[in-house]
């Protein structure tokens, strides 16, 4: 685990934050905190198949924050918490790791990467002046079409059933929900949140919280009847990105989902992994051969963005 994803797995596993996810996650968890690891577990009925467009339900332990967040649900060892798992009935999947392993008693495939973007600008005009044309125009249509909207921070208190039903947007569009978060989580979660309005109607929202030089993209929703006549969400990316480099982050993590957009304003895909792992003989044998058909396809990193990139 990195510094700065140890650093935001320590902001996530406060005490103080469990309560917060009780409350607005509608995914049950469990915690095990011991000398050896940390740990935080769901149960859900999920589809093995998503990735490749078929269907097979099962329950499954997710080993993860019940909120959907790009970093892994422990920190410790790996063999040290499958053990312990061994005298559990059921099927295990860990999220969002950055080790792909390949040995028994689990194996890994691809899950849905993460969206990196290296900062070396000072200012966002510098950035526009280093991208190829055709990136750098579709980006000034985007930001032409995003003139008359009024962006503004508001208090986390001030978020709104009208804003949440934003993020709620999002999810019912989703093609990987795994939680509804309350509006609860966005009022009470440690963040800032930026809405985006057409007149004094809320129609976009992002919601950040910077570490380290790191600024994240935690949460966003949007109002799909004004999606693209104000190029919605591209303007959210590149209000993110703008306020990185403002602030002189080093990075910025867009997160998961979205690759395609994010990789064309200059986003990296770092790659992220998921281990699978059941108690029972039989079933493992089988998901160790299936694993292949389980894992994301990832995109491929085929763009120059840059006018340095060659």
């Amino acid at each position: 685990m990195n510094l700065v994803s140890s650093i935001f797995f320590n902001i996530l596993f406060k005490k103080e934050l469990f309560e917060l996810y009780k409350q607005n996650s509608n995914l049950p968890f469990r915690v095990t905190i011991n000398k050896k690891y940390k740990l935080i577990e769901y149960d859900i009925k999920l589809n093995l198949l998503t990735f490749c467009n078929l269907y097979l339900p099962l329950k499954i332990t997710i080993i993860g924050f019940p909120i959907s967040i790009c970093e892994k649900g422990y920190d410790g060892d790996l063999n040290d918490i499958t053990k312990d798992l061994r005298k559990r009935k059921g099927i295990f999947l860990f999220l969002n790791d950055d080790t792909c392993y390949e040995q028994q008693p689990y194996r890994s495939g691809r899950t849905l990467p993460n969206c990196i973007f290296y900062n070396n600008f000072k200012k966002f005009d510098e950035y526009l002046s280093s991208l190829r044309s055709q990136y750098r125009r579709r980006i000034n249509i985007a930001l032409n079409k995003g003139k008359k909207l009024k962006i503004t921070k508001i208090k986390n208190e001030n978020f709104t059933d009208e804003i949440h039903n934003l993020y709620l947007n999002v999810l019912k569009n989703s093609k990987y929900p795994l939680e509804t978060l309350d509006k609860g989580f966005f009022q009470d979660f440690e963040s800032e949140i930026y809405v985006f309005y057409k007149e004094n109607k809320p129609v976009a929202f992002v919601q950040l919280k910077e570490i380290n030089e790191t600024l994240n993209f935690i949460f966003g929703g949007m109002d799909y009847q004004y999606r693209d006549e104000y190029d919605l969400y591209y303007n959210m990316l590149l209000f993110i990105l703008k306020t990185g480099i403002e602030r002189q982050c080093k990075i910025i993590n867009f997160g998961q989902t979205a690759e395609q957009s994010k990789m064309r304003i200059g986003c990296t895909l770092q790659s992220k992994y998921m281990h699978i792992y059941s108690s029972n003989k039989i079933m493992d044998y089988i998901l160790i051969k299936l694993i292949r058909y389980l894992e994301y396809k990832e995109t491929k990193q085929n763009l120059r963005v840059f006018k340095y990139e060659r």
